[in-house]
């Protein structure tokens, strides 16, 4: 996408994403830590995730929420681009 191929363009220096575990750190995505395979992370990694999970939650709830009132909002395809119009 565009913003992965100029993320400068999008973030300041002290903005990033906080992703799940199954993408990639970047300088501007921090992903939550993956669960080693002898299956056990110290505190800082537990407790990070914890932290990051709880906003993720209610995010993709409200998402959800929002989905289920507004029906149409299941199709809904936005394309970043660098044109500035406003959008109707």
């Amino acid at each position: 996408t565009k913003i992965c191929l100029k993320p400068s363009k999008h973030f300041s220096s002290r903005e990033y994403i906080i992703s799940d575990s199954a993408i990639t750190a970047h300088n501007f995505v921090v992903p939550q830590y993956k669960e080693p395979s002898n299956g056990v992370m110290d505190l800082y990694q537990v407790q990070f995730n914890t932290i990051c999970a709880t906003p993720c939650a209610l995010v993709e709830h409200c998402i959800g929420t929002l989905k289920s009132c507004l029906p149409f909002l299941h199709n809904i395809q936005i394309c970043i681009t660098d044109d500035v119009k406003p959008i109707k």
